[in-house]
């Protein structure tokens, strides 16, 4: 996505170049494409995952609540700042600081998040094995 967003801010400073409407047009497209491919296929969906890799269990379902109003609160802002801002410092800038915040993500994800797909995977394994044997003989009692 940060690609895409790069794409996007070169298509808009080679529209505003005048000469160059053939390379604008291949970077629109592709940086349009790429943004919502890559929000589909992964952005979109890390804001409801994210909270239950981090929080505990018990927690998991509050953190996707938080995280969802905080995605909602801050759209309306953006909305309301973005025709301001596209004002004051125009496109390309504004898509250049889009791929640079999602670049620092990455590296901030890369280094300092713990990798948690085995220990959620053996942890649920073991869960699954004590809560097992209790949920059948609490739904299918043993006859005496």
């Amino acid at each position: 996505m940060a690609a895409s967003s790069g794409l996007l801010a070169l298509a808009y400073w080679a529209k505003e170049q005048g000469d160059m409407h053939t390379l604008a047009k291949v970077c629109l497209v592709t940086g349009t494409m790429g943004l919502t491919f890559g929000f589909g296929a992964g952005v979109g969906s890390v804001s409801y995952t994210l909270p239950s890799e981090l929080l505990s269990p018990d927690d998991a379902s509050l953190g996707i609540a938080l995280a969802e109003a905080f995605r909602a609160v801050w759209t309306a802002i953006t909305m309301k700042m973005y025709p301001w801002c596209l004002e004051v410092v125009g496109y390309p800038p504004m898509f250049l600081f889009h791929a640079v915040i999602m670049l620092l993500t990455a590296l901030f994800i890369v280094r300092y998040l713990p990798e948690t797909k085995t220990k959620v995977c053996l942890s649920s394994s073991i869960c699954s094995r004590k809560i097992q044997p209790l949920l059948y003989h609490q739904w299918y009692p043993t006859p005496v």
